[in-house]
């Protein structure tokens, strides 16, 4: 929150570990802030050891991603859930996570369901891609000043 991150250039070739599940609160025990230690967890907003926020429904939470997101949280959200998107083509989720700033998009569809060629009433040619073609953007919370907002297809 204090704009201490990396830059993408200071970055790359780098990792960053994030732990996610039951061991988070035994990691945490005697590391407040997480000094000292390799990793981040998941946790809530307004904690001393938040930098990652998990937020799944981006439809339904995008206005609270997107203050997350300029607070200078790291934010996750998915685009899609497993055979829901394939099996409907509704993109709606996909483009509210683009919407919200979320750093991070999870998909379970980098390319469509090969089903939805023998299956076509069950299975559609859903796919998560960035509008246009793009390989990557800039992000439209975090850095809005450094575009032009252009309008995502729905």
């Amino acid at each position: 929150m204090a704009n201490n991150w990396p830059t993408v250039g200071d970055s790359r070739g780098k990792f960053i570990f994030v732990m996610e599940g039951t061991a988070e609160e035994i990691y945490a025990q005697g590391h407040p802030s997480f000094q000292n230690r390799a990793m981040f967890v998941v946790s809530n907003p307004g904690k001393p050891e938040a930098a990652f926020i998990l937020e799944d429904e981006p439809l339904k939470r995008q206005d609270t991603i997107q203050q997350e997101v300029s607070l200078g949280y790291i934010a996750r959200t998915r685009a899609d859930g497993p055979n829901n998107q394939n099996k409907t083509g509704d993109v709606s989720q996909m483009n509210a996570a683009f919407r919200s700033g979320a750093q991070i998009i999870s998909t379970d569809y980098y390319r469509p369901d090969p089903r939805y060629k023998t299956l076509p009433n069950i299975f559609k040619n859903y796919t998560c891609k960035f509008p246009n073609g793009e390989l990557a953007r800039i992000n439209p919370i975090s850095a809005a000043s450094k575009q032009s907002i252009g309008k995502i297809a729905e």
